[in-house]
């Protein structure tokens, strides 16, 4: 898909763009001598040049090719969780069950 940045007063296109991918493609569409195109000749043509070379593009459009959605994302990991109350409640239970095996009475009388 082109756009026409310049047509000349008979209305044929001058100069039309094209975008790739972050840049756009300028092509002239007549030939550049005075003979076939007389805006060359003219002394405001430079300031003409710059004024379509610098225009702002239209935000309206855009190749819809630009803008489809990627895919292939990485999972996004989850925020990690403070492992201390965890390990409070291991602890406890730790030395729960060791005192509750330091303090029950021997099966055995020792030998």
């Amino acid at each position: 898909m082109s756009d026409v940045l310049w047509r000349t007063e008979d209305g044929s296109i001058l100069l039309e763009q094209q975008a790739l991918g972050e840049g756009r493609i300028l092509q002239w569409r007549q030939p550049l001598n005075g003979s076939q195109t007389p805006q060359l000749l003219d002394a405001a043509f430079p300031d003409q040049l710059q004024a379509v070379l610098t225009a702002m593009p239209q935000p309206d459009t855009a190749s819809a090719l630009n803008q489809r959605p990627r895919t292939g994302a990485a999972r996004t990991i989850p925020d990690p969780q403070p492992l201390q109350p965890w390990l409070m409640m291991a602890i406890a239970l730790l030395f729960l069950a060791e005192r509750v095996l330091a303090t029950r009475p021997a099966r055995s009388p020792p030998a």
